[in-house]
């Protein structure tokens, strides 16, 4: 009874095989840093026992299956530095235990789905440097566990959320070099937690509450409008006008 696969930091080459979903005891696969090429095939989703599942820094290709999300036992799901295109599957929602989604460095596109309110659980999301469109979903709001937010290097667009200050536990936001605009929300002062702040390269509102910038814990702030806008705030709090 095959539990768990743990063949990161190797020279492993091929495909995933589409038969994978046989593996009905396994737990965790982890094939981080290799040559793994191809898709994910669907049977993943027959793996009902599946907690963890890393398939990061490969050159995996295709979709995100979207029978991924009758794993339902997962925890991680991270393929980040793979080829991936496509969407996040619309019904993530469903995996009510996942704690962190790290997709970061694909080619994914479509819009973050409203369901990713639904992750209860989830502590990191991680979908910076891919191609994800439209607006910060206002059920982000809903994710009060997550601790890091991070949808920098996007084509996202729109204004952020107030409920934001809702999410009290981020140490990290980090939505640069997008197209988001409007006003920084004031509520962001409330993240009493956070360390890092990046909001640079967007369309946003050159006047930011000062009380942003005062966060206690924040370490890392960086905030530069686009340069039509001509002014900017940087790395730790520093302000500087053009």
């Amino acid at each position: 009874m095959v539990v768990a696969i743990d063949l990161s930091f190797n020279n492993v080459t091929g495909k995933l095989p589409n038969d994978l979903g046989q593996l009905s005891n396994l737990e965790s696969l982890n094939l981080h840093m290799n040559n793994v090429q191809g898709n994910i095939p669907n049977s993943i989703g027959e793996i009902t026992t599946l907690k963890e599942l890393n398939l990061s820094f490969n050159k995996i290709t295709g979709e995100i299956p979207a029978t991924i999300t009758n794993a339902t036992e997962l925890t991680s799901i991270i393929l980040f530095m793979n080829q991936l295109e496509g969407k996040i599957p619309s019904n993530i929602g469903d995996l009510k235990n996942l704690e962190e989604l790290t997709l970061f460095n694909n080619n994914i596109g479509g819009f973050i789905p409203a369901s990713i309110g639904d992750l209860e659980n989830l502590k990191v999301l991680h979908l910076s440097s891919n191609n994800i469109e439209g607006v910060l979903p206002l059920e982000i709001a809903k994710l009060t566990e997550l601790e890091l937010l991070s949808v920098f290097d996007n084509k996202m667009i729109g204004q952020i959320p107030n409920e934001i200050g809702n999410l009290n536990k981020l140490t990290e936001l980090s939505l640069a070099n997008n197209s988001f605009d409007g006003k920084v929300p004031s509520e962001i002062a409330k993240l009493n937690n956070l360390v890092t702040l990046m909001l640079n390269n967007n369309d946003f509102d050159p006047k930011i509450d000062e009380a942003i910038a005062n966060i206690p814990t924040l370490v890392d702030f960086k905030f530069i409008s686009s340069p039509k806008i001509k002014a900017t705030m940087s790395i730790n709090s520093t302000i500087v006008s053009d």
